[in-house]
């Protein structure tokens, strides 16, 4: 579905469902008088036009039907992809529609646009009256944020889990604070050791026939890491002949970049910054995605700190 005015594009994702597009001619509220804003959680798409605009609104899908209430502020429409959209204008607005695309003579207004979900006339109430304050949380939260007021019925489904309806002016998170240990929390079922084994052994003994290639202390570092991790494992699970082996491949994959012996890049003492880069970071900004400039230094350095500690 998509918002149009003329020429250039801002693209703007809605949770959860669909993809908005706005085409403000330059898009400076300050010259054209229309812009965009999209409040990340806030199922609400809005569009303020100071200066007189006719504003296009265009979707790959058919419009089965369109309603508006008496004052023209408030507009509905039902589309072949059985989505249904509330679209809420701050001044009356006379818009028209066609197959696959609403119109509208030059205004100025704020208009706000939202999904509406399961065409439920509760959900339609809420979105009516909360049109200022409501976001959709994803449900873990609302064990851990007391005092907001949560719709249980107003619903949207996200990769993240089912979005609930939210209306609150502030949000005060409270987590449980988990302790960090060298294996998991909760264990490894017994039942499951058999298994597990069998698929270390075969990612153990690959080690020895799949040799690091890449210079890269990003890429490298993530495959060393990766194979610290199996020694975590082995020793959970109480697979202890695997451990000599990772200790080898780490001990042989590590060492060079401290020492200065590895072929193609390596850790270096930078004297005038006080710090650690990486050959290919000393003579080129964009190498090791700007290690040489003190770019994502937690990544790359963490992931040898943690093959190091292991």
């Amino acid at each position: 579905m998509g918002l149009k005015t003329v020429v250039r594009r801002l693209s703007l994702v809605v949770p959860p469902l669909t993809e908005i597009y706005i085409w403000p001619t330059i898009l400076d509220k300050g010259k054209t008088g229309v812009g965009g804003k999209s409040l990340e959680g806030s199922p609400f798409l809005t569009v303020s036009v100071t200066k007189p605009t006719p504003l296009s609104i265009s979707t790959i899908h058919a419009i089965l039907s369109f309603s508006s209430n008496d004052n023209l502020t408030k507009f509905t429409f039902h589309l072949n992809n059985d989505q249904a959209w509330i679209l809420y204008a701050s001044l009356p607005i006379k818009l028209s529609h066609e197959l696959s695309e609403i119109t509208s003579e030059a205004f100025s207004s704020i208009i706000r646009i939202a999904l509406f979900p399961d065409f439920n006339s509760k959900n339609e109430d809420i979105l009516d009256k909360y049109t200022q304050f409501l976001l959709p949380s994803v449900s873990l939260s609302q064990k851990v944020i007391p005092m907001l007021h949560f719709f249980s019925d107003y619903k949207y489904k996200s990769i993240d889990g089912e979005l609930v309806g939210v209306v609150g002016d502030s949000w005060l998170l409270k987590t449980d604070s988990v302790s960090v240990t060298w294996h998991t929390s909760k264990g490894v079922k017994e039942e499951s050791h058999d298994k597990i084994v069998s698929a270390l052994s075969k990612d153990v003994e690959g080690l020895k026939s799949s040799p690091i290639t890449t210079t890269s202390s990003y890429f490298y570092g993530k495959l060393i890491a990766r194979a610290a991790r199996l020694a975590l494992i082995t020793e959970e699970v109480n697979y202890l002949d695997a451990i000599p082996i990772v200790k080898k491949y780490l001990k042989e994959s590590i060492e060079p970049w401290l020492d200065g012996t590895f072929n193609g890049n390596g850790f270096l003492y930078d004297k005038k910054w006080g710090g650690i880069i990486t050959k290919q970071g000393s003579t080129d900004t964009g190498a090791d995605f700007g290690f040489g400039i003190y770019n994502d230094h937690h990544y790359h350095l963490g992931y040898f700190l943690y093959g190091i500690a292991l």
